[in-house]
C-alpha cells in the first residue's frame, strides 16, 4: 500500500525551516512509506537549507516579497502573492490529499494552511517560542492541534 504525503510548510528562517526538517524526518521514522513534500521560499538561505535532504521527496518553492512598514508600496504585490499562494496550496491539498498539514511558522504558512484546512486537511501548528509569532496567531484558529 502507498503510503500518505505529509505536507510542511516553513518559511523565512532557519528558526522556522530546520525544526519543520526535523519533524519531517522524525515522522518518516514512524511512518517509512510515507511522502514529505516541503513548502518553503525562495531565498538563497532557504535553498541552501532544503538542498540535498533526500528525504524530502519534492520541495516548491513559492515566491513572497519581503514584507516591510517601510516599503508600504510592496503591499499591494505581498497580497496578490498571498491571494496566489492561498489559491496553490487549495491546489496541492486538493490533488494530493495530505494526511497532515504541518507548519512552524512564517508568512507563507498562513494563506497556505487556510486553504488546507478549508480542504479538509488536518492541520497541526508548532510554536518553539515563548512568545508566538505572529503567523502562529493567526493560524490558531485553524489549526487542529497546536503544539508549543
Amino acid at each position: 500500500m502507498a503510503g500518505k504525503k505529509l505536507f510542511v510548510v516553513a518559511a523565512g528562517s532557519g528558526g522556522h525551516i530546520l525544526p519543520a526538517l526535523t519533524h519531517a524526518k522524525k515522522w518518516l521514522t514512524q511512518h517509512p512509506d510515507d511522502e514529505i513534500i516541503f513548502f518553503t521560499g525562495t531565498s538563497n538561505l532557504e535553498h541552501k537549507i532544503i538542498k540535498n535532504k533526500s528525504f524530502i521527496a519534492q520541495t516548491k518553492h513559492l515566491t513572497l516579497s519581503k514584507f516591510s512598514l517601510r516599503r508600504w508600496w510592496v503591499l499591494p504585490l505581498i497580497l496578490v502573492q498571498l491571494t496566489g499562494m492561498f489559491f496553490r496550496g487549495l491546489f496541492y491539498t486538493l490533488w494530493h490529499r495530505p494526511a497532515t498539514v504541518v507548519s512552524t511558522g512564517g508568512l507563507l504558512a498562513i494563506p497556505f494552511c487556510v486553504a488546507a484546512r478549508i480542504a479538509g486537511c488536518h492541520v497541526e501548528v508548532y510554536e518553539l517560542n515563548v512568545v508566538p509569532g505572529k503567523a502562529v496567531k493567526l493560524l490558531l484558529p485553524i489549526a487542529t492541534v497546536v503544539y508549543t
